[in-house]
């Protein structure tokens, strides 16, 4: 159960970062506003910290 839950984790952090950076990378060549910006790359923070999460507690949290 608790290996279910880590690695539907990693999915989604993974798939909120790329999204994030195919945001911000169009963004960039089409113009984004600074406001919007901001929200993609803070969207892509949380994204590759929930990823990180993942990663770390599945490879060193052990089951109880």
């Amino acid at each position: 159960m608790f290996l279910f839950l880590k690695s539907t984790a990693l999915i989604a952090g993974l798939l909120i970062s790329g999204y994030m950076l195919l945001r911000i990378g169009s963004g960039l060549v089409a113009g984004i506003k600074p406001r919007q910006l901001a929200l993609d790359v803070l969207f892509l923070l949380l994204g590759l910290g929930l990823s990180l999460g993942a990663i770390v507690s599945l490879l060193f949290v052990k089951p109880f």
